[in-house]
């Protein structure tokens, strides 16, 4: 008796819900039986998965069938039960063909039930089989293009309404929205809205995504996708521009066109967003490991002459701790000084409180936001140029048929086009990013003018110490400390994100009195006392 295996494929959700599987579930049975062949209980099924662009054939159920015949798993003399030729392809004939004759080589028949036709290794008439399977599949491929393009139309059809209307497209859109009833808004969330927001309240003060994540889980709130919240999932609400209400519409995963602006009720003020993406640009909020205290308000930046970074350890003396800084290979490959962390601390943040403003931050050239602007428009103008060379192109093709000139011709439009659109893109993230950094500088220009000084003082507590840590970390880039063990004399170098040093700061192991000099000032300070001295550089 031979032996059958079933291989059962729903493309679509309908038919998953309804009855076809139950249905070729039967048909397969039935046909087993009236051919006396022996139906194998492992069975073989692809559901959701397409078989026009040949998923099954190459990651699906089928392809494990295909791995069971080659391994010997699958005996040769074996008969594959199907409902007919395009359960197994609908990527043309070629991959049809190649598919049976595959099979038919390692000594598979094929039976498709519909027509009850079997398919045989040794079949008398193998060319009317060919020349059938090639014809079934033909149309199979034909009917399957035809529904594609027609989803396609519809789909362009419906974008192209939805940016002169604002008309909601689809009932898909992001979890903290629903669709109303009759498809005409979009409704809130509430318990969804609030915890979007909040998660950019965290970030904005300081907190990095995995921070955010336990943020959230303590405070009871539902991840918006899953089970638990990532830190990779943080991150993407927080670059997802429908919270700014923009919708990007896509065909076959890929970008179509300019995103809809206010296509989705927006919930994050476009400052606040664009403050995020220019923390983002800068290397995110809050990165590195934090103790639960958040002690080193200096945390990512110290780093020892010896160029290793330089950590916080803690002793205890007649019942009081103390806080030192030293290098993370001290007494390995590192013997240089240790640092009184909390004389440190009051020194530098000194310092920088004094500096102007600008040498802090830096500047945001607005010549950068002008050519950037210029460059977005001429690459926008040159890939619509182009666009339209690729159109008179294909008619050229359709008008008179394919030739060697005009193949090369399209073959390079179109690699320029991906090549513009890969510069248009870019571009525009620079020119966001610019943007966003230019939102960061205005919103911290009015900050630190104004609560700098607060949020030194408040640094008693973590959320303090979080907030003034992404501050420094925001402009930045390391603070260098020089010392010799047993010297008294010692250096700090604060630089800026451009590694430009801002600050130098002379003083003793005791800080009982430091120089502290910046461009066009010099200065001393003492923990104890505090006077000024002019400029002497």
């Amino acid at each position: 008796m031979r032996t059958a295996y079933s291989y059962v494929r729903l493309s679509s959700k309908r038919q998953i819900q309804g009855y076809g599987k139950e249905r070729q579930w039967e048909a397969i049975q039935s046909a087993a039986h009236e051919n006396g062949w022996f139906l194998s209980d492992k069975t073989f099924s692809d559901l959701g998965v397409s078989g026009w662009k040949g998923a099954n054939i190459e990651t699906g159920a089928l392809s494990q069938f295909l791995r069971c015949v080659e391994n010997g798993v699958v005996e040769s003399g074996s008969i594959l039960l199907v409902e007919n030729v395009d359960r197994l392809s609908r990527a043309g004939v070629n991959k049809a063909v190649t598919l049976l004759l595959q099979l038919l080589d390692n000594g598979i028949s094929i039976y498709t039930f519909t027509d009850r036709k079997l398919y045989e290794p040794d079949s008398p008439n193998p060319l009317m089989d060919l020349m059938g399977w090639a014809l079934t599949a033909q149309r199979a491929y034909e009917e399957s293009s035809r529904k594609s393009q027609m989803i396609l139309d519809a789909k362009s059809k419906a974008q192209k309404e939805a940016r002169k209307t604002g008309k909601i497209i689809t009932r898909k859109c992001p979890s903290w929205l629903k669709v109303n009833d009759d498809k005409t808004a979009f409704e809130f969330v509430p318990e969804r809205v609030a915890t979007v927001k909040r998660i950019f309240e965290l970030y904005l003060a300081g907190y990095g995504t995995p921070r955010i994540g336990r943020k959230l889980t303590e405070e009871g709130r539902d991840p918006l996708i899953g089970k638990h919240w990532y830190p990779r999932s943080v991150s993407r609400i927080l670059q997802y521009r429908a919270v700014i209400g923009e919708y990007q519409p896509t065909s076959g995963g890929k970008v179509v066109g300019e995103p809809i602006r206010g296509y989705y009720p927006a919930i994050i003020d476009m400052e606040e967003f664009r403050e995020a993406q220019g923390i983002i640009k800068e290397g995110g909020a809050g990165k590195g490991r934090r103790s639960n205290e958040m002690r080193n308000t200096f945390a990512g930046l110290l780093r020892c002459s010896c160029g290793q970074g330089m950590h916080i350890v803690s002793s205890v003396s007649k019942g009081k701790r103390y806080y030192q800084l030293r290098c993370v290979q001290y007494q390995i490959d590192c013997f240089r000084a240790t640092w009184n962390y909390t004389k440190f601390s009051l020194t530098v943040l000194f310092g920088l409180r004094r500096l102007p403003l600008l040498d802090v931050m830096g500047t945001t050239s607005n010549k950068d936001l002008k050519t950037l602007n210029n460059r977005v428009r001429e690459l926008t103008e040159e890939l619509e140029e182009l666009k339209n060379q690729v159109d008179n192109t294909v008619n050229a093709i359709a008008a008179v048929g394919i030739n060697t000139a005009l193949e090369v011709k399209l073959k390079q439009l179109t690699a320029q086009v991906a090549k513009t659109e890969k510069y248009l893109d870019i571009t525009k993230a620079e020119l966001e990013a610019a943007h966003g950094l230019e939102t960061v500088t205005k919103h911290d220009n009015e900050m630190l003018i104004e609560r700098y000084k607060d949020i030194v003082d408040n640094s008693n507590t973590v959320e303090g110490r979080i907030k003034l840590n992404q501050l420094l970390r925001r402009y930045l880039s390391k603070i260098v400390l020089t010392g010799e063990k047993g010297k008294g004399q010692r250096l700090i170098e604060v630089f800026r994100k451009d590694n430009k040093c801002i600050l130098t700061i002379e003083c003793d192991n005791r800080f009982s009195e430091s120089i502290i000099t910046g461009e066009g000032f010099s200065e001393a300070y003492g923990l104890s006392k505090y006077t000024r001295r002019e400029a002497t550089l």
